[in-house]
């Protein structure tokens, strides 16, 4: 079971949560600043039935970066944006990202809050908000 790994190599199991599973497969990678941190380990309709839960974990040298006020954002697939202007422009995190998507997060400079426990719920964004990627707090405290 995910608890049993998550006791040999992983250290801090969080959820998020969000409207369907978005792509998302198991060991889909949890990236910061594009390093895989983790992975999606499982997913299970919620309690209520309202939204889905994604389980990760950790690796236990990465468990610092998870915060009270940590942001979420799906990175799942490919992004197309094309402007009369600008051209056409394709984002993807990575290759594994286009295979079993991907979960990104940041946490900002300010107010980042305390290291959360496992079993802490974090909100999935369905896309990254601008100025989440220029988040760079020092989180080695």
């Amino acid at each position: 079971s995910w608890r049993a790994l998550k006791k040999i190599c992983w250290s801090t199991a969080i959820t998020v949560y969000f409207s369907d599973i978005k792509g998302l497969q198991k060991n889909a990678p949890l990236l910061y600043h594009g390093i895989k941190v983790g992975e999606v380990v499982g997913y299970n309709l919620s309690d209520a039935f309202q939204s889905v839960d994604i389980h990760t974990v950790i690796r236990d040298k990465y468990k610092k970066l998870i915060r009270e006020n940590t942001h979420f954002w799906n990175v799942s697939g490919i992004n197309f944006s094309a402007g009369p202007f600008s051209g056409v422009n394709v984002h993807t995190e990575s290759f594994e990202t286009i295979m079993a998507g991907g979960i990104a997060f940041a946490t900002p400079e300010k107010k980042t809050g305390r290291q959360v426990k496992a079993g802490t719920r974090f909100t999935l964004h369905e896309e990254l908000e601008e100025g989440w990627l220029d988040w760079s707090p020092d989180l080695a405290r």
